[in-house]
């Protein structure tokens, strides 16, 4: 102990020559296992030439190490000259290799060619040097020595052309990385640029000034220690430049180099203050520490709250600013994300926050395998230099180029899936993003996911509370209308046939409202798209939902053509199929009364692989800028009411048919939606069901009062609490000729199913005493050979999925008669049942 410390007082240059070497070499390993950690092939690339001089650094470094130790003083003065020569010669290398690195490097990974004469001169050059230290006293006569770090070196007439020769290399060398900085359009191969010119400028300087202005001219060596230590600048600033596509700041190093170098200072000087006027006093020493261990924190932040009013013109550092706005997620996302943005100087709604299904898909591939951020200059510099891959960093790069990212975060969801992207353009000065601000934004979003993803369901929230405003007036002002004209009919004493057909357009209006509450409640509920399907026709699903559709002006009615007649069977769920058509309608319809010559095309088109049903209307149609975003959730287009919801669930309900939609148009001629499905081979049950649909595709082809049941013998169990919906399914039931029995819970029912031959079971799920389900898994346990219908509106995510587990088929409230006569005809026809296995569910889709 005692002979470390006085050895760090007696020689600190010594110390510190011997600290940078350790430093040199280590980054020099270190930095070959990088390369040798992404398989690159040193004996090939430019990467040698830098190891290289990186080596002779060292060697020069420890060559100067010499001239501050006692084996200056131990050897003879012949020996000194032999190191001083090797010095030279160490030193004449590392700049020839250094030299030879930029050339490389300019070639090679700028593709900027370099004239051949350029290497015949560094050849030259470098020779004559060499010859010029080979040959003895040509540039050191002889070394002088008095003391360690004390001496006199002689020089020969040739030693000025000497450092004439290597400062000309170095000139070279300058030359190729300006070049660089001048030739290269990105803003990271400037950067990288900046960074190797930093690190050549204070190499270059150290050595005229110490070399060859102090020593040669003024034979002042006390300073020659200096250069071999700067020269660790270079080789690292130009290591850190190759090695990272990050940079930090320059103000945030000089902030954090400044506050530690200070914070050093104030606690070494008392230590040197000691040591000069008192002497070696290890009692201070042992006292010093705690003292240390216990004041440093609060030093440092003292001396870092008066840097950062230095350099930054501010009380608080901006990265502790950035950090600061994550509260400001708690509140609204967005102003936190428009702080962010006045702050990082990107302008106003150029950051957002992003969630387009396809954009999603487009980037999942790339964060699937690596959660880091994604910037447009690092995916240009790999593109640029990568031999594997090109295909995919290309549309990587093509697309973030499109959209204008500079900058995308992935934002995942709690089951840890990409639920929305953070994305920004560059920033208006042109200047990347640093590394410092990178890491914080990552950190920010991170932290912020939960937040964000709230604040996008409360928006989605308040969005569906207006579509349920819009959506449901529609049926419930023709439902109005439908009993204004049936007061009419029944005050003109009309027929019974023109009062039932009244009653028949009320409740289908009626049922589209359902429909549509329907599917507001399944996004509410966090439900996925999960429904029972059935096998229809194009014709029938076509035909029927432009029927159902509740057109405010009738004539529009004549503007839409269908010619769906040779179409082709699907596996859909009949309500979301309906609502895709119904928001295509709603689209169209929109601009009908500005537009008088509007008219709207269905039609079917069967492909090998898939059917496509194609909608297309000659309204104003949609710029290509506009197009590539109307799958957006929230986006809206020339719709100042618009909820931006419609398009985006029309593509959610498209990916759980296991198909796609597609949108082209040619603005200011038409706008074509391209429905594609997947190819259906229906069984020979669902061909001849298929076969009635097509031939009966009109309701009133088969009037319901001509449907007769399966069979008069059947007894049914009606069980539900409400009496109005028992009543009006009970008479439905006797009308169409079939024997009831009626429970009014499920403990009721239990009873009556054990005392009667019940064959099928029609059973509500929420009632008193005993729900639907439990009720059902008792009867089961019974006699599961009896079908058990659930007779539900629900449509949250665990109901949906009990009936689907616990009963056998699902009739909704409210109903039509049909729908009934459909699921009695299913269930009680001979060798028709398939007990607890209903249809394949259409594939969930989360929210």
């Amino acid at each position: 102990m005692d002979i470390i410390y006085n050895d760090l007082m007696i020689y600190p240059k010594a110390f510190g020559l011997l600290l940078v070497s350790i430093v040199v070499i280590g980054w020099v390993f270190y930095f070959v296992y990088k390369l040798k950690s992404k398989n690159v092939k040193l004996v090939n690339s430019y990467y040698r030439f830098y190891i290289v001089y990186s080596v002779f650094v060292f060697l020069w470094i420890l060559s100067n190490l010499y001239f501050h130790t006692e084996l200056l003083t131990f050897y003879s003065e012949a020996v000194a000259k032999d190191v001083a020569i090797l010095a030279n010669v160490f030193a004449l290398f590392a700049v020839v290799f250094a030299c030879l690195f930029s050339c490389e490097l300019k070639q090679g990974y700028f593709h900027i060619k370099v004239p051949s004469y350029i290497y015949v001169v560094i050849a030259l050059l470098s020779s004559c040097g060499l010859i010029l230290n080979v040959i003895p006293n040509l540039t050191i006569l002889e070394v002088k020595v008095f003391s360690v770090s004390n001496f006199v070196i002689n020089f020969g007439e040739y030693t000025s052309l000497f450092f004439l020769f290597a400062f000309l290399i170095i000139v070279i060398t300058f030359i190729n990385i300006i070049s660089l900085r001048l030739n290269v359009r990105s803003q990271l191969g400037k950067t990288k640029a900046y960074y190797m010119i930093f690190g050549i400028v204070i190499f270059m300087l150290s050595n005229i000034v110490i070399h060859g202005v102090v020593a040669l001219f003024f034979s002042n060596f006390s300073f020659t220690w200096a250069p071999p230590i700067l020269s660790v600048s270079e080789m690292i600033f130009t290591g850190y430049a190759l090695m990272t596509s990050r940079f930090y700041s320059v103000r945030y190093m000089m902030h954090l180099m400044t506050t530690i170098v200070t914070t050093s200072i104030i606690y070494i000087v008392p230590l040197i203050a000691v040591n000069i006027f008192i002497g070696p006093s290890y009692s201070f020493i042992y006292s010093y520490i705690p003292i240390v261990g216990l004041t440093w924190r609060w030093v440092f932040l003292f001396v870092k709250k008066w840097v950062t009013r230095v350099i930054y013109h501010a009380d608080v550092h901006p990265i502790e600013r950035l950090n600061s706005y994550i509260d400001d997620f708690k509140r609204d996302p967005l102003d936190a994300i428009h702080k962010i943005s006045r702050m990082l100087d990107v302008p106003d709604d150029q950051m957002k926050i992003i969630k387009n299904d396809a954009e999603l898909e487009f980037y999942r591939h790339y964060f699937s395998q690596s959660s880091d951020v994604l910037i447009l200059d690092e995916v240009q510099e790999k593109l640029e230099f990568a031999k594997r891959g090109l295909k995919t960093l290309s549309e990587l790069h093509e697309r973030m180029n499109q959209s204008d990212a500079a900058l995308i975060i992935p934002i995942f969801d709690s089951h840890n899936a990409i639920s929305h992207l953070f994305v920004s353009t560059h920033k208006s000065s042109g200047r990347l993003f640093s590394n410092e601000e990178v890491k914080t934004l990552q950190r920010i979003i991170h932290e912020a996911q939960f937040y964000i993803n709230s604040h996008v369901k409360v928006q989605k929230y308040s969005a569906l509370a207006y579509s349920i405003a819009h959506e449901v007036r529609n049926p419930l002002s023709q439902v109005q209308s439908h009993l204004d004209l049936l007061k009419l009919y029944v005050l003109q004493n009309m027929d019974t046939q023109t009062i039932l057909h009244g009653f028949d357009k009320a409740s289908d209006a009626i049922q589209r409202g359902n429909q549509l509450i329907d599917i507001i409640l399944r996004e509410i509920g966090d439900s996925s798209l999960q429904a029972s399907v059935s096998t229809l026709h194009t014709d029938q699903l076509i035909r029927q939902s432009v029927e159902q559709f509740g057109f405010d002006d009738e004539s529009y009615r004549q503007r839409i053509h269908i010619a769906a007649d040779d179409g082709f069977p699907l596996k859909v769920n009949e309500t979301l199929f309906n609502f895709v058509i119904f928001n295509l309608l709603r689209n169209a319809l929109y601009y009908f009364s500005s537009y008088a010559e509007s008219q709207v095309e269905i039609r079917t088109e069967s492909g090998q692989k898939s059917n496509c049903i194609i909608f297309r209307d000659t309204g104003p149609g949609i710029p290509d800028d506009v197009r590539t975003r109307i799958f957006e959730e929230f986006y809206s287009y020339d719709k100042p009411n618009g909820s931006g919801l419609g398009l985006s669930y029309c593509q959610r309900v498209m990916r759980a048919f296991g198909g796609s939609i597609q949108c082209n148009s040619e603005y200011g001629k038409f706008t074509e939606f391209r429905l594609h499905f997947p190819k259906v081979s229906p069984t020979a049950s669902e061909l001849s069901v298929l076969t009635d649909q097509i031939t009966v595709s009109e309701p009133e082809m088969a009037p319901e009062a001509e449907m007769q049941p399966v069979s008069p013998d059947h007894l049914i169990l009606v069980v539900d609490d409400m009496i109005s919906q028992r009543v009006l399914l009970v008479t439905y039931l006797k009308q169409l000729g079939y024997r009831v029995i009626e429970a009014g819970n499920g403990r009721e029912a239990l009873v009556l199913f054990q005392s009667h031959p019940v064959e099928l079971v029609i059973m509500d799920v929420q009632m008193p005493v005993m729900n639907g389900f439990d009720a059902t898994r008792e009867m089961k346990a019974l006699r599961a050979s009896v079908p058990v219908i659930a007779f539900s509106g629900e449509s949250g995510k665990r109901e949906t999925a009990l009936i689907k587990e616990i009963m056998d088929d699902q009739l909704s409230k409210p109903f039509h008669r049909s729908e009934l006569q459909s699921v009695l005809a299913h269930w009680l026809s001979p060798g028709s049942r398939s007990l607890n296995t209903n249809e394949p569910l259409i594939a969930e889709e989360a929210i």
